[in-house]
């Protein structure tokens, strides 16, 4: 999502008392109109009725010339240009490439997070379908080896069954929500490549959340950047400040965080 930037003294501004509200307010609404159509600060007259929905061309032209008085509006041929709006506000070709690199991050962190299941999946399902080997007792047929054959064959069950139910809840979830990396040989859950920077990544904009910063703070890791640009930029998280935002909202940023951040430091 793309944003108008408006500094918080443009309404205590001279420009802005000298045009009255009406004209501030059409103004704002001129930004995002330009935001919104990529036209890099350019107003068509032809578009007038586009800039804010409501307002007649006639009122329009009215409260342009007051925008014009002041300098904020600036004649050109087929209409105005807003007078230095490259230096506040995101040029078309930064719109455009801020979302090729949204979608790219996000493709990427889909085909991850696919792959990482079906392999998964794949895995138990092999051997859920293995045919037994030779000399296995049949499923009515009672283990040799007395009553230790007994608990081994029972164990070996346990542990399919136990299996199959990850394949089962793998398949249910999909691939937005991945099933759990197997146990490893310590008995341990095997943790996933990058998760521990993540985490460290998602910790340091906790902490600058918490301090009630506005605007966009600077991370040592230049991961953390373009994953706070992938999920909307630093104002879109900011709604994580406020004191009656649920628990859930918060666990499922960070979990979108974490899912951002291993696609960027390990591509699919």
């Amino acid at each position: 999502m793309t944003w108008v930037r408006i500094q918080p003294e443009a309404p205590v501004h001279s420009k802005s008392f000298r045009v009255g509200l009406e004209a501030f307010g059409f103004d704002v609404a001129g930004l995002a109109y330009c935001v919104r159509l990529l036209t890099d600060g350019f107003v068509p007259e032809s578009d007038l009725g586009l800039v804010f929905p409501g307002v007649s061309p006639r009122q329009a032209r009215r409260l342009i010339e007051r925008l014009v008085s002041v300098g904020r509006w600036v004649p050109v041929d087929g209409g105005w240009r807003i007078h230095d709006y490259d230096q506040y506000q995101p040029t078309a070709q930064d719109i455009i490439d801020d979302q090729a690199e949204k979608h790219r991050i996000r493709s990427a962190g889909g085909k991850a997070r696919a792959s990482m299941a079906t392999r998964i999946a794949g895995r138990f399902v092999g051997r859920h379908h293995e045919t037994q080997p030779a000399g296995a007792p049949a499923n009515n047929q009672q283990p040799a080896g007395g009553l230790a054959g007994v608990a081994g064959h029972q164990q070996d069950q346990q542990e399919h069954q136990q299996e199959t139910s990850i394949v089962l809840v793998s398949s249910r979830l999909g691939s937005k929500n991945p099933p759990m990396p197997p146990l490893a040989g310590n008995g341990s859950r095997a943790r996933r490549p990058g998760t521990g920077a993540a985490a460290l990544g998602w910790a340091s904009v906790r902490k600058a959340l918490k301090a009630g910063m506005t605007s966009t703070p600077e991370f040592r890791d230049p991961h953390v950047a373009r994953v706070l640009t992938a999920m909307g930029g630093w104002h879109g998280l900011r709604r994580l400040q406020h004191r009656d935002v649920p628990d859930a909202a918060i666990m499922a940023s960070r979990k979108e965080f974490v899912e951002l951040y291993a696609a960027i430091e390990k591509p699919a």
